[in-house]
């Protein structure tokens, strides 16, 4: 079957006992090296039934042809580059941080602490969308660093293990008790794999441990918050006195 293979989709499961398949060219990818592969997917595919002498001069005809088309020495194509994200470090310990904002973290991490454990994760997620919806200033990453670091002291009393999911959680709810806006993000990564929720505030990430985690992370969830509206100033309204001056002077005129 070798000599007459045409092309390179040959279809190799005419050769399978037992009525299996296999198509070879579905597995072209993993032929990096003419001999390692081979070898292995032979011996997957006798252990489905195949004759080994069959599959052996079928995988060798493959893999003469996708060499003749430059397919196994091809590289993958690099993945684009997201750009640079800066991550900022969660400020230290012993921060300098307001009455108010620690009392917003105390309360914003209770919680985030009471929902997931009495709630499923959905319940806290409409609860951000419905918080996104007030109009509320957005906050600086100094700001955002303040309300964190807020948290994270909080946490310090807890007896359990706070992670990223109620902290990050917490942090967006401190940032909205005081009048203020940080986006919370909910996302995972495949290399090396691993899931992570975090906060924005002006395109920074916020409150990450140095050294913690490896970036980039892509977004499965993020909640912006709202956007208070900017007052404009307006002329006050003409009263009858200037309307009758500009008559006035625009009679005089004529």
């Amino acid at each position: 079957m070798a000599d007459r293979a045409p092309g390179l989709a040959v279809p190799l499961h005419k050769h399978i006992r037992r009525g299996q398949r296999f198509v070879a060219y579905s597995e072209w990818h993993l032929l990096h090296t003419a001999t390692k592969e081979v070898d292995d997917l032979t011996g997957a595919f006798t252990g489905e039934g195949a004759e080994e002498t069959v599959v052996r001069a079928d995988l060798a005809a493959l893999v003469g042809q996708l060499r003749e088309l430059g397919l196994l020495d091809a590289r993958p194509a690099p993945a684009p580059d997201p750009g640079p994200t800066h991550v900022r470090e969660v400020l230290p310990p012993r921060a300098r941080l307001s009455v108010a904002d620690r009392a917003a973290g105390l309360l914003a991490l209770a919680t985030a602490l009471f929902l997931p454990r009495c709630t499923p994760i959905g319940a806290g997620i409409a609860i951000a969308r419905v918080i996104a919806r007030v109009p509320l200033r957005t906050a600086t990453p100094e700001r955002a660093d303040a309300l964190f670091a807020a948290v994270r002291r909080a946490g310090r009393s807890w007896p359990g293990r706070a992670a990223c999911l109620e902290e990050s959680f917490a942090c967006y709810l401190a940032a909205a008790l005081r009048g203020q806006g940080v986006t919370w993000v909910i996302g995972a990564r495949t290399a090396p794999a691993g899931a992570h929720a975090w906060n924005e505030a002006g395109g920074q990430v916020i409150g990450q441990d140095a050294g913690e985690r490896v970036w980039p992370y892509a977004p499965a969830l993020r909640v912006r918050p709202g956007r208070a509206k900017e007052k404009t100033h307006s002329p006050p309204p003409a009263t009858e006195r200037d309307r009758d001056t500009r008559s006035g002077g625009s009679l005089a005129q004529t």
